[in-house]
């Protein structure tokens, strides 16, 4: 019996040994965030939160978002804000949604969604405007995958941030269905 107690804790420290370390972010990944944030330009990503700090907030699935997410039903209901922020009386009004993507620094960003789908009228939406995202070209650090040393490498990308709506011509497809833009989102890695 004492000799089968020996063998059972051998072979749970080899097994200890032999797994290999978990990867982690790099230890200076805020500095390269740092950097990137410095060739952007600008500080939208800090400014963003501040503008949402007073807004209503509830989950909507499963994301945390900021602001009113239904669509009004026709311009005069923005006549009733007309002092409120550009994001609620616009024809194009949108709300903040934040956004998480664990291979992404920073990981937690808000991004604008649209509310409505029609530019706002009178009568309701239009049938022939589309309310289209603007973006914003940003530097992001991007997780590659690869583990070099116990160390996940990053590399830079250009991530393509929403952060208005805006009135536009619809683009027509062959059957004549209104198309609004392909959905926002993030050019592959590039280099620095």
């Amino acid at each position: 019996m004492l000799v089968y107690v020996s063998v059972a804790v051998l072979c749970y420290t080899a097994l200890v040994v032999s797994t290999p370390l978990p990867c982690q972010d790099p230890a200076n990944l805020d500095g390269m965030w740092k950097k990137l944030q410095a060739e952007n330009g600008n500080n939208v990503l800090e400014r963003i939160p501040y503008e949402v700090s007073n807004l209503k907030q509830e989950l909507v699935n499963g994301k945390l978002t900021f602001g009113e997410t239904s669509c009004p039903s026709n311009s005069l209901e923005l006549l009733k804000t007309i002092s409120a922020s550009l994001y609620h009386r616009s024809t194009c009004p949108y709300y903040y949604v934040m956004e998480e993507d664990t291979k992404r620094y920073p990981k937690m960003i808000t991004e604008v969604r649209c509310r409505c789908q029609g530019c706002l009228e009178k009568s309701g939406q239009s049938d022939s405007n589309v309310c289209e995202p603007v973006t914003l070209p940003m530097k992001m650090l991007k997780n590659t995958g690869v583990c070099e040393n116990g160390v996940w490498k990053y590399e830079p990308y250009t991530h393509h941030l929403p952060v208005t709506c805006t009135c536009a011509v619809g683009r027509e497809k062959e059957n004549s269905i209104l198309m609004t833009s392909p959905p926002v989102g993030a050019d592959g890695p590039e280099s620095m």
